[in-house]
């Protein structure tokens, strides 16, 4: 699995409640809603300039906060291919595996925003224009939840959740 994209750089400490800020989340919202709404506060051109496999890059504690697996989801339904940062909320580490969004701890001082990135998260590789960077590659358990779309759809595929 090769993910590959522009890179949208993102600080330390990016909580989920910005990412995904609950005054964006009138009674009804839709998951269009809140896709158009993502990084609002930060980066108002985010969710209209993201396209299909493009990269979230960040650096200490991206997705502290929230328990909310839906700041995972909206990133993937924008098409956000991963996201790579130093460190991660564990909450948010454990719900955008479990929503099928690979999330990467690296040393993500080299890339800035508009760089062209390739990860391959079985190798624990990523390349940039700067370079290469090593991580602790996946196991290829965690690649076939991923492959899968996420943990429920993984299940229901080997027959260990109901449909």
């Amino acid at each position: 699995m090769i993910l590959a994209g522009r890179a949208f750089r993102f600080g330390d400490n990016v909580s989920t409640d910005v990412h995904l800020s609950v005054k964006y989340r009138p009674p009804n919202t839709t998951l269009t809603d809140l896709t158009r709404d993502a990084f609002k506060d930060i980066d108002p051109a985010f969710s209209a300039s993201v396209r299909r496999g493009d990269l979230v890059v960040a650096g200490e504690n991206f997705g502290l906060v929230s328990s909310r697996a839906d700041a995972a989801v909206v990133l993937r339904e924008l098409g956000v291919s991963c996201v790579l940062a130093k460190s991660f909320g564990h909450m948010f580490y454990r719900n955008a595996i479990n929503m099928g969004l690979p999330v990467i701890e690296c040393d993500t001082g080299s890339i800035s925003a508009g760089d062209e990135v390739e990860v391959d998260p079985g190798a624990g590789v990523a390349q940039t224009g700067g370079g290469e960077i090593r991580f602790s590659p996946y196991p290829p358990s965690l690649l076939n939840i991923i492959a899968a779309g996420g943990l429920i759809s993984f299940l229901q595929k080997e027959g260990d959740y109901p449909s």
